[in-house]
């Protein structure tokens, strides 16, 4: 019976011992970080990529590697159950990863629709499906607020805007790219709205025979987007005429797909259209 006894015992131990046992994760994309924190659920992860920065707790989790690109010795050292990221630049590291016993889940979010998917897939594997439903409602809720601000302003008053991701070479977001709906979201009309891609690569003509009358350039300094009034063909837009050229803005809210997604879409909409804020500066 005492023998009985300390076996069950002993069975009970290693029964807790299993339900106390945390998921442990390790997140390759700045993005997915800021979602797992948002989920509250920022205890579960043991590592992250070198450019996961954001909330600062996320700081000062071990570094497993870079965007998408593990360094697997550091990866194996955190011992995780899980390793998720918007992609691999090596497609043939799932394989290495899984081998060492880690489950790998890659979540891409290129649109909005799917990050939604992506808050979803987070919240099923990290057992917060509720919280991970609250935060699409929350964003979906935001979304619609914008959308229904945006529809009130007739089509043709709506200012043509060029988000421009660099000027040499010149690129620029097509409608694949979740940015074309954040300006639209915005209010805004983006001159190349109609392009099949994602990113691309633009010349200065399209751009000049569109005359955008706002041109967003978040990842250029504030003072060289005053060069455009020096340009050859840029100095004649409307948007560098006007004074409408903004620079140095957030390059995370701007690129980054993810719980911070209606500040983005407010930091547009502050570009689009600086009298509302201006508005709000005098109430």
């Amino acid at each position: 019976m005492k023998k009985l006894a300390v076996l069950l015992l002993l069975g009970c131990c290693i029964l807790l011992h299993a339900a106390e046992k945390k998921l442990r994760v390790v997140s390759l994309s700045p993005s997915l970080t800021e979602t797992i924190f948002q989920l509250g659920k920022g205890d579960l992860l043991v590592g992250r990529s070198l450019v996961c920065d954001y909330p600062e707790a996320a700081k000062r989790l071990p570094v497993a590697g870079n965007f998408n690109q593990p360094n697997v010795e550091r990866l194996a050292m955190t011992r995780p159950d899980y390793v998720v990221c918007t992609d691999f630049r090596d497609a043939a590291m799932i394989n290495k990863l899984k081998a060492l016993g880690m489950k790998v889940l890659i979540l891409r979010d290129k649109s909005i629709d799917s990050y939604f998917d992506c808050v979803k897939q987070l919240g099923k594997i990290m057992n917060c499906e509720d919280v991970a439903e609250k935060e699409v409602q929350r964003l979906k809720s935001g979304l619609a607020k914008y959308k229904t601000e945006a529809a009130a302003i007739p089509v043709g008053k709506r200012p043509k805007v060029f988000f421009m991701l660099w000027d040499s070479p010149i690129m620029s977001i097509g409608k694949k790219s979740f940015l074309t709906d954040f300006i639209s979201y915005a209010g805004g009309r983006s001159i190349t709205a109609a392009i099949d891609h994602d990113y691309f690569s633009s010349s200065l003509e399209y751009v000049l025979v569109k005359k955008p009358e706002v041109m967003i350039c978040p990842s250029m300094h504030v003072d060289k987007t005053k060069e455009f009034k020096l340009r050859t063909g840029w100095k004649e837009l409307p948007a560098v005429k006007n004074g409408r050229v903004y620079g140095g803005l957030n390059p995370d809210l701007m690129f980054r797909l993810g719980p911070r997604m209606l500040e983005s879409i407010q930091l547009l909409k502050d570009c689009i259209y600086p009298e509302d804020n201006n508005m709000k500066d005098k109430k």
